[in-house]
């Protein structure tokens, strides 16, 4: 019988797809094409290139994402050599493209299928990277549904985000903890809730002005319900990634604002930006991330400070299956003993976290 890493492997490595000459199309235009450009920034340094998009929807057309133009199905007809890769963590959506694409006689794939098997070395060495029998059993679980477009089956904690391993429950009465993408301030009383008041400094970030309205006024209460001082959380208004400066923010008005996010990092715009090798003037010893795919930008403009301090990471890697790859590679080339472990907080695809921790003695059951 094939062990769960063999089926991995022929997963990857089965029919690899050569598309070095045909004019690659992304099919989806919504939230998840926006989310996976800053991924497909790096894969075109790598020479995938997109030539742009199309969608169905009529608002959407004429549009663009980053430098790409947005338009309709029907102009794919009028196009040779090309190849369609349909851009979704739906698996409804990415079941009636495909239906569409082959009434229209267009060669097609998921994209993240063409993204995985391309780059297959990569995913089983972060598969061989990790601790435990568990987080392997979500990787392969995680990486098949996105392989195969068709859910699959693997292990799920719905709660505790970011604190359900042991190693990121203990009290620590010196523990700073930065949380990137704080949002309203969810993971701040969670996080409070399960410490208490036996921490130094919670230092958060929130980009998005009007919840960052809300995180103040959340905060004040934090106060008070675990008697806190004013300076035990420190809240900043502005964005994080790998540079100082302004970027454009778009805010997401669905979902009370959840998933608002950069939309255009070469531009200068409406949102300040940080990176915290440059913005914090202290050590942290625990780092959050949760931030719309700049992940990996936030990490590079954390390098030194990482390396330094080595702090306990909690870092989502769902918003593109690129990051489920280069996320853990750029972590252990920072830090080549941090050991990893996966968890999924969702029912979907979404809720992926990636920890990173040193401690040898601390167990990482959760």
């Amino acid at each position: 019988m094939n062990t769960q890493r063999e089926e991995l492997e022929k997963l990857l490595t089965d029919k690899i797809r050569n598309l070095s000459n045909k004019h690659l199309w992304v099919w989806g235009a919504g939230d998840t094409a926006v989310l996976y450009q800053q991924g497909l920034l790096r894969l075109e340094e790598e020479g995938f290139k997109i030539e742009g998009y199309v969608d169905s929807d009529p608002k959407k057309q004429g549009n663009l994402i980053g430098t790409k133009k947005i338009f309709k199905p029907e102009a794919l007809c009028k196009m040779e050599n090309v190849c369609v890769l349909i851009c979704s963590i739906r698996e409804e959506v990415l079941h009636d493209v495909k239906s569409k694409l082959e009434t229209m006689n267009i060669e097609h794939y998921f994209l993240d299928e063409i993204i995985l098997k391309n780059h297959s070395k990569e995913v089983l060495s972060c598969y061989d990277m990790l601790t435990d029998d568990k987080s392997r059993k979500i990787y392969a679980g995680i990486i098949k549904w996105r392989l195969t477009g068709c859910k699959t089956n693997y292990p799920v904690d719905i709660a505790n985000d970011y604190f359900v391993l042991n190693n990121f429950r203990n009290l620590d009465s010196e523990e700073v903890f930065v949380d990137c993408g704080a949002y309203i301030g969810d993971t701040i009383s969670d996080y409070c809730k399960l410490k208490r008041n036996n921490f130094r400094k919670i230092i958060a970030f929130e980009a998005d002005e009007i919840t960052y309205g809300k995180l103040e006024k959340n905060v004040s209460q934090i106060n008070v319900k675990y008697g806190l001082t004013s300076q035990q959380i420190v809240i900043h208004n502005c964005a994080v990634a790998d540079k100082m400066g302004k970027v454009v923010f778009s805010r997401y008005e669905n979902n009370n604002g959840e998933g608002s996010k950069i939309t255009d990092y070469e531009n200068e715009g409406n949102c300040k930006v940080v990176c915290l090798d440059e913005y914090l003037k202290e050590p942290y010893t625990f780092l959050k991330a949760d931030i719309e795919s700049f992940e990996y930008r936030m990490l590079q403009g954390a390098r030194r400070g990482i390396i330094e301090y080595k702090p306990k990471l909690a870092i989502c890697i769902y918003h593109s299956s690129i990051d489920l790859y280069s996320i853990p590679m750029l972590i252990k080339e920072l830090v080549p003993d941090y050991k990893l472990a996966i968890r999924h907080h969702a029912n979907d695809l979404t809720g992926t976290v990636l920890y990173a921790w040193r401690e040898e003695e601390l167990t990482i059951e959760g």
